[in-house]
């Protein structure tokens, strides 16, 4: 039985750390711990655990998760859209400052940034480029669609690479679509 992601528990998301095993105390004194050395072997919905207040060991399932994640947005969002979105954020960024001269030379980066971004999200660049990063992205870069990309109008709660991918995935409207015609 799936037991539900309480508030108290949501820091052991958030934890991002090279060590081996990060720790952090919530407010509850509940210890939080997630063993990335281990992570990648392990089962990913043992990924993260909780010590309670007897020192039993329970894990957080992926699916304990996402029903938090529903709970709190209102809407059917999972971890997955959070990692496409910070994934396709960080391309977006990364691609805008990258010219090419040739379709090799970008082929090559964008080979580079999905690379990098696999860095970020730890995965692997296939997977990277298949689930995490929003295709549109790399095609209009491709295209050489995003080096003149307008520059976002500030959105409250989102940093101006936020705006801009925001932006980017609106669909245009019939004005915008006349302009650019």
């Amino acid at each position: 039985m799936t037991q539900a992601l309480t508030p108290d528990a949501l820091p052991v998301l958030a934890e991002v750390s090279d060590q081996a095993l990060a720790e952090t105390l919530a407010e509850t004194g509940l210890r939080y711990s997630t063993d990335t050395r281990r992570g990648l072997t392990r089962r990913r919905h043992d990924l993260f655990q909780y010590l309670d207040e007897a020192g039993q060991r329970h894990t957080v399932s992926s699916s304990a998760i996402n029903v938090y994640l529903r709970e709190i947005s209102g809407f059917d969002f999972t971890a997955k859209d959070y990692r496409t979105w910070a994934g396709s954020v960080h391309a977006l960024a990364g691609l805008r400052t990258l010219s090419f001269a040739t379709e090799a030379e970008g082929k090559r980066n964008i080979v580079a940034m999905v690379k990098d971004t696999a860095r970020l999200l730890r995965n692997t660049p296939a997977v990277c480029r298949r689930c995490y990063i929003h295709p549109d992205l790399l095609n209009a870069y491709a295209a050489g669609r995003l080096a003149n990309l307008p520059r976002p109008k500030r959105i409250s709660g989102l940093k101006n690479d936020e705006a801009l991918l925001l932006d980017f995935l609106r669909p245009a409207t019939p004005a915008q679509q006349s302009a650019a015609a």
